[in-house]
Formats: structure tokens, sequence, C-alpha cells
């Protein structure tokens, strides 16, 4: 796992085939092409012993007095995060540890009462399937958070060679049963 700005990076220097994520603005867009998968919501990821943990009735700004793990300003998730707030006319998180890494997010949050904005998706992983012994919850808070669409991201110029070529079709079937056709996720 890792930002989009560095996956560009590295499928530039030839270093990947593709990967799924976003082309950032700084790139060239026209040697990149993107196959949009979904729309990515955001979870406001905490541990199960968050004192905001299983409350109902709980408001953004009720977030606002603890600690935020998120990524640096001038990322995308941050930047998404923070116009969302001020969308609702509210300030910014006063405390935040800042780490474009998720695994250490997920640590930070689990060992802390701080909150942590992370993908939908990866949310649910480490709640679902306890995943690396997490103890981990999302908030039950009526927020609609959501990251620009991502997909896969590869050279334009370039045809994927038969095993890169099967991995991807794997994954539009994959995706195509997670997002279906309106690239929404399912509720399971």
């Amino acid at each position: 796992m890792e930002t989009s700005d560095r996956l560009t990076e590295a499928l530039v220097a030839d270093d990947l085939d593709f990967y799924i994520g976003r082309i950032i603005d700084s790139a060239d867009h026209r040697n990149l092409s993107f196959e949009r998968i979904a729309v990515e919501p955001i979870s406001l990821l905490v541990s199960i012993d968050h004192p905001l943990a299983g409350q109902d009735g709980l408001t953004l700004a009720d977030c606002l007095h603890y600690d935020w793990v998120m990524q640096p300003r001038g990322n995308l998730m941050r930047a998404t995060v923070d116009a969302y707030l001020r969308e609702c006319n509210l300030p910014l998180p006063e405390h935040f540890v800042g780490t474009t890494l998720t695994l250490f997010s997920i640590a930070l949050v689990h060992d802390t009462k701080a909150i942590a904005p992370v993908a939908r998706a990866v949310a649910e992983f480490f709640v679902a399937r306890y995943a690396l012994m997490s103890r981990l919850t999302p908030l039950s808070i009526p927020v609609d958070i959501r990251v620009s669409d991502f997909g896969v991201v590869a050279r334009a110029w370039e045809k994927p060679s038969p095993a890169t070529q099967r991995v991807l079709n794997l994954i539009r079937q994959r995706a195509r049963e997670m997002f279906g056709a309106s690239g929404r996720q399912s509720e399971r």
C-alpha cells in the first residue's frame, strides 16, 4: 500500500506494470491510462476502546476534540477531509499525526484514542476480519466523505503481458462483484 504519487513514480520508472489508485495532478496524463473502478468512501476508524466507539447520535464536531491520524497536507485524502470539514463549517482537528503509511495509522488508532480517516474498504478489512488482531471499529457518524474515483493506472502505450492481463481480468471481475456497474460498494 502506497500513495498514488509514489505509485505513479514507480510506474513511470517501469518498476510496476500498473497500480490501483489515481492519476495525480502533477503526472503527465497523456502517458497514462485510467480505467475507473469506483468512488472511494471514507470511514472514521477508532479503537473499540475509544470513548466515541459504539455511540449513536455522534456528529463530526464530537470527533474534533481527539487526535487525528491523517496524511500530511498536500495528499489527496487529507485535502478531501479538510475540504469536507470546511464545507460543514467545522474547524480542522487541533492535533494530528501526519503519515502516508496506512498500517502506521491503523497501529496508532489501535493503541490510542486517535481517529483516522481511512478508505472504507480498508476499515472493513480490519474490522470484519479482525486483521492483524485489530480491535477497531468505524464511528457511527452520518458523513459522506468521498475521495475521487480510483482505478487501474497503467502506461498508455504499453500492451500488458499475458500474465499482467490475467491479473487485470481478475481485478475487473472482483471489482464488478464488489462495486457493480455503479462503482458504489455493495452492502454485504
